[in-house]
């Protein structure tokens, strides 16, 4: 009898004290979920893209490979989880809004330096988790891409493309078959300004992209896999600012059978960015959910108006001098010249040899990103007078959440979010 007791009692301490301890992991979890929406990342919405957790957030499904060595004033070795490769600064498009068009002159990786690249990447697995391709120029016209492709998802590596969308032969359908997402920069919702300002020299090319998109779409439905996802990707500008432009945005979505839209704010071009003041755009916000709920296509408006205010600052403000993304050796970025520099932002605005780790048209990969030349330009990054970049949020995530929060979500991240492993 008093055994029984014993038994029921303990039993009893048991489950009391597991109950307790799943009260207290929800309200922890959930605390973190608020932290992460009100950061500008996860957002609690029927109108995102299903499956995703918003990019910004990404950096925590990597926890267990953050090593905090901008804490220790260090530069981490270990090999990137996620690598952006510019192919070429060559393109099919004329867009007069490019960010490239102030630097691009024409560069592209040699097949055999690329191919080295690959093969490296390959080496790095399962550190190595995914791979951007983009550009620059457009990625789909080097004579490597369609290989590239093949090889990194073949050894395990996922890949994910930004594409304009015009140039689709059977060969590289295949490729972006293998890809787990692709974005494609249709930019406008209107042929006549697509026409003016991205393809001059052929009008047709306005049409091909949503017939493209279709294909892919359809194509994918053939075969029964979820992947890739695919999104439309605009850039508003003052020509595409009115109301019925980003319904139109919604509407175009819906014909090419994407999986998403999303809205960019034109930076670069001040002749051509939204004159509209953000007040009355965030008033457009209701009634553009409504009708994306009302035909299913997923948007992301509420980033975009995010961006665009963010975008106006020019950069987020931040304390930190350091970059812990760059210093921790999550992201390697690939310019089409072969440099290898700590990111887009800099390559960009800087373009001074002084930022280059090195370029793999004369060493390895890995070779440069052990050596001491990398770990010298790491530390001379202030990051508080750095260009604006989104990797600046995800820096303000990892310089103030907890550790052990960070831990915590991980699983979660990755359960809830089919890309977790790009950043």
């Amino acid at each position: 009898m008093v055994d029984r007791k014993k038994r029921y009692l303990l039993s009893f301490l048991i489950v009391r004290t597991f109950s307790l301890f799943l009260i207290l992991l929800n309200s922890y979890f959930r605390k973190l979920l608020n932290y992460l929406e009100d950061t500008g990342g996860i957002r609690m919405s029927n109108v995102t893209l299903p499956g995703t957790t918003g990019v910004r957030n990404r950096i925590l499904g990597h926890a267990s490979r953050l090593e905090y060595s901008w804490k220790r004033g260090e530069v981490s070795t270990s090999a990137p989880v996620c690598i952006e490769i510019h192919p070429t600064n060559r393109c099919n498009l004329k867009c007069v809004f490019c960010s490239y068009n102030d630097i691009r002159q024409g560069e592209y990786l040699p097949v055999p330096a690329f191919r080295d690249l690959v093969t490296d990447l390959i080496n790095c697995t399962p550190t190595v988790k995914s791979v951007i391709l983009s550009g620059g120029g457009e990625p789909s016209v080097h004579p490597y891409f369609s290989e590239a492709v093949h090889r990194l998802v073949d050894a395990g590596i996922e890949v994910g493309v930004i594409t304009n969308g015009v140039l689709l032969t059977e060969k590289i359908k295949q490729a972006y078959l293998k890809c787990s997402w692709i974005r494609i920069s249709i930019d406008v919702p209107w042929e006549e300004t697509y026409v003016r300002l991205m393809s001059p020299h052929k009008p047709e090319n306005f049409k091909q992209v949503i017939k493209n998109c279709k294909i892919l779409s359809d194509e994918r439905r053939r075969l029964n896999q979820d992947w890739p996802t695919i999104g439309l990707a605009y850039i508003m500008t003052k020509d595409s600012q009115s109301d019925e432009a980003f319904f139109k945005c919604i509407d175009i979505g819906v014909e090419s059978k994407a999986d998403y839209i999303m809205y960019r704010a034109l930076l670069d071009l001040e002749s051509e960015q939204i004159t509209r003041p953000l007040s009355e755009l965030r008033e457009l916000l209701p009634k553009l959910e409504k009708y994306a709920n009302n035909v299913g296509m997923p948007h992301q408006f509420e980033h975009f108006l995010n961006e665009f205010n963010q975008n106006s600052q020019k950069h987020v403000p931040t304390h930190l001098k350091e970059c812990p993304i760059v210093q921790d050796g999550i992201y390697a970025y690939v310019a089409a010249t072969g440099d290898v520099v700590p990111c887009y932002a800099i390559y960009k605005e800087l373009m001074d040899d002084e930022w280059k780790y090195g370029n793999i048209k004369d060493m390895s990969f890995n070779e440069i990103w052990n050596s001491k030349l990398r770990e010298e330009v790491i530390k001379r990054i202030n990051a508080s007078a750095c260009p604006f970049c989104h990797f600046q949020v995800q820096n303000k995530i990892l310089s103030e959440i907890d550790e052990k929060y960070a831990v915590n979500v991980e699983k979660e991240i990755q359960m809830e979010d089919i890309h977790w492993k790009f950043l």
